[in-house]
């Protein structure tokens, strides 16, 4: 069995993990026949056929546009805000004792309270952001710097004494050396980032000017009382998610036969 799955490996995997989705699904049928009330919690083939009615409105292209690109846009910001704060934290070892009081602080205040006060006092584009890098910055600071550090210490001696804070070093070795921990944080973030921009236009709903997928989930459980548009609505999240996540795992496997 263990030669066949060694032989076989993506084949396998790929059985798995249909397997796993299968599972899920059989989950939510059993849950929505035992509620009995499709109103609230309906099966997967009736959110299924409602999100096909719902992607024959434009309303429902313009809001995923929206949250995509501002989701990215907050993640990109956040992440190359981490990247250039981690580069300065492993030249300064001042500079990364200091800030290091910040992320502690980051990881522990609660999201949701930041959220409220900043829907509270702004209401703008800036909310959104800040509630993304909230999250996001800790990750991708301490998974970069993570990877500068364990950065083996022959190579930075023989660095510095060819030139450790030349440009040329940095690009040439120090950041290749540590793309896998540069990656692996951008997948953590872009999965993270688009799930915590969907909750902010949740949460801010009417009060913001994103007028996205989250605001059409905040409208159809608070205005229009129609919960089978939420399920279907987080049915194309989670298909995004999933297109984008291909994307991404096709980009590293193409990096690293380079």
């Amino acid at each position: 069995m263990l030669n066949f799955y060694r032989k076989h490996k993506t084949i396998c995997n790929l059985f798995f993990f249909l397997l796993g989705l299968a599972c899920f699904l059989g989950v939510w049928e059993i849950i929505a026949v035992s509620v009995k009330n499709y109103s609230v919690f309906p099966s997967f083939s009736q959110s299924f056929l409602n999100l096909i009615e719902l992607l024959k409105n434009v309303e429902t292209y313009k809001a995923l546009g929206l949250s995509i690109s501002m989701g990215l846009g907050n993640i990109c910001l956040s992440i190359t805000i981490g990247i250039i704060m981690s580069i300065i934290s492993f030249y300064l070892e001042g500079f990364r004792h200091f800030i290091s009081s910040f992320i502690k602080i980051f990881k522990v205040i609660p999201t949701i309270v930041i959220s409220i006060l900043l829907i509270l006092f702004f209401k703008n584009y800036f909310s959104y952001f800040f509630i993304n890098f909230l999250v996001i910055f800790p990750i991708v600071y301490e998974a970069c710097l993570k990877g500068f550090l364990s950065i083996d210490k022959d190579i930075i001696k023989s660095l510095k004494i060819e030139g450790y804070t030349r440009i040329n070093s940095f690009f040439k070795v120090i950041l290749p050396l540590n793309k896998n921990y540069i990656f692996l944080s951008l997948v953590q973030s872009i999965g993270l980032g688009l799930k915590i921009e969907i909750t902010a236009e949740i949460l801010i709903g009417s009060s913001g000017k994103i007028y996205g997928l989250g605001y059409l989930i905040n409208q159809a459980y608070s205005i229009n009382l129609n919960y089978i548009d939420i399920y279907s609505l987080t049915l194309l999240i989670v298909i995004c998610y999933g297109l984008i996540d291909v994307l991404l795992t096709f980009i590293r496997k193409h990096i690293d036969m380079k």
